[in-house]
């Protein structure tokens, strides 16, 4: 990790002060959503970037929900909400790799996406070069992701660009994890502690010591079950090998300037477990720490991403495949993203050849069984 601190730092002229302070930026923002957009203009000064936004987009209805911007003209959410239809990132939201970065220029081309209409309808004009797209967070319900753009006259990402996106976004995703569980909440006025009642998943504020100084009901459950964490003379302790690992992480001091681990446990005989131990104070000799853990949200599974990993498609045969399935035909889908016609039944063709099939009726009807076979 400290390597690639380094080789970032060295391509943005950020020191490793300089990078810790945009990570503590981000996870400044799990308690106080109302710093999104510093935090975002931040990141994409950092990457050398024109304009950036945080947004969080329905995969199925196309609904467009911004957390954060920085740097957009004040008309152009009104643009990309009226031309949602023609966003040919869409079906790839679906398919994408979580937290890693898509770049246009290296993975989609600059010369093909800027023929399609997405492009002359809301991108052109914008001084807008390049641009990557992070996927941070993917459930049956939304995908959350970072844009970041940089201008025409920069051209496109470099390698340390990409590199830089890669490192923070873990961290990102773990800042939204926390601040998701506070959505659509009431949050009663007054301490942290009366804020965390409010909350589904299991919440402990715990000293550096390890001594529980707070814990809310459902984390009166999660001891009282003892799967994962149990109490011990008054202090937290991990009843699970890999949460007691966690935890002696956690609160340990020279671990302290990460501000946040996180961990991922999958037990076959109850719910995985989503963990994360977020530092909430700077002081090395009487630490505080929060403490939330909860069965994640199950990814978003569809039969086109589950097409896409079966049958080992292409980026453009997802698009393709995604198109379809909406009922477009080949020169419908070939507008759609600004190719010719017989370059999309080219990529049918592979499309055939990869799932087994030889029309169109019995590809739309062998990705749709698929359904049948996606657990949640």
């Amino acid at each position: 990790m400290l390597a690639i601190t380094r080789r970032c730092a060295d391509a943005h002229m950020l020191s490793e002060k300089e990078l810790s302070d945009l990570i503590g930026q981000i996870y400044d923002c799990a308690l106080d959503k109302s710093r999104w957009p510093a935090t975002v203009g931040s990141i994409c000064e950092a990457m050398g970037g024109l304009r950036a936004e945080l947004s969080v987009l329905n995969t199925l209805s196309g609904n467009y929900d911004i957390m954060a911007v920085h740097g957009w003209p004040p008309a152009l959410l009104e643009i990309v909400l009226a031309n949602m239809h023609v966003n040919p990132f869409i079906s790839l939201g679906l398919v994408m790799p979580l937290a890693e970065p898509f770049c246009v220029s290296r993975d989609y081309g600059l010369a093909e996406m800027r023929r399609t209409p997405y492009w002359s309808r809301v991108i052109k004009g914008l001084g807008t070069g390049d641009f990557v797209i992070l996927p941070l967070k993917r459930t049956v319900a939304n995908l959350a992701y970072l844009g970041v753009s940089v201008s025409d006259t920069r051209g496109e990402f470099s390698d340390g660009d990409i590199e830089l996106a890669r490192l923070l976004a873990p961290h990102i995703q773990r800042s939204i994890h926390i601040s998701g569980l506070l959505d659509h909440r009431k949050v009663i006025e007054g301490t942290l502690q009366q804020m965390l009642e409010t909350l589904s998943a299991a919440a402990f504020i715990v000293g550096f010591d390890g001594f529980v100084r707070y814990r809310n009901r459902e984390a009166e459950t999660y001891l009282a079950d003892g799967g994962f964490v149990r109490e011990s003379n008054n202090r937290i302790v991990g009843a699970h090998r890999a949460m007691a690992e966690f935890l002696d992480a956690a609160f340990k001091p020279e671990n302290y300037a990460q501000r946040a681990l996180s961990l991922y446990i999958a037990n076959e005989n109850s719910q995985p477990l989503q963990a994360t131990c977020l530092r909430l104070t700077q002081d090395d000799g009487n630490g505080e720490f929060l403490l939330l853990m909860r069965s994640p949200e199950p990814e978003l599974q569809t039969p086109l991403q589950t097409a896409t990993k079966l049958f080992s498609l292409t980026m453009r045969e997802t698009q393709i495949l995604a198109q379809l399935l909406k009922g477009q035909n080949l020169q419908e889908i070939g507008d759609f993203l600004g190719v010719a016609r017989s370059t999309v039944k080219m990529h049918l063709e592979s499309i055939y050849s990869k799932s087994g099939t030889g029309r169109q009726s019995d590809l739309i009807r062998t990705v749709m069984s698929l359904a049948t076979t996606v657990r949640s």
